[in-house]
């Protein structure tokens, strides 16, 4: 199956995946918010949810990532996420350049398909 996107970043534990995937073949497109997606999966009901990217920061040493629903960061082994307004948080594996399971691809291009 043909994908029309390239993932970038894959953080997984046994609950969800989060995934920076890039949109590949909008060669007119200009809107980063349109290219770049942060989804999590949840593996349980195989659902996807789209985060709200605010901003980043990156260094030699980490990633951050904020968003309206929380903030993601991470290095090379490992991934902590903490949702907004709340202490509720988790740990996660950074599986970048792994292959995505084939649930999460297809659900990712059922996702684009519905934009």
């Amino acid at each position: 199956m043909s994908h029309s996107f390239k993932t970038l970043y894959l953080l997984d534990n046994e609950k969800f995946i989060f995934i920076e995937v890039k949109r590949t073949g909008l060669t007119d497109e200009k809107d980063p918010a349109k290219i770049y997606f942060w989804l999590v999966y949840e593996k349980a009901t195989e659902k996807i949810q789209r985060l709200q990217f605010v901003s980043m920061y990156s260094d030699e040493h980490e990633e951050q990532r904020v968003f309206k629903e929380g903030m993601l960061k991470f290095d090379p082994q490992k991934g902590h996420y903490l949702e907004n307004g709340t202490h509720n948080g988790f740990e996660l594996s950074n599986l970048s350049g792994h292959p995505v399971p084939d649930t999460l691809l297809s659900r990712i291009n059922d996702f684009f398909s519905g934009l």
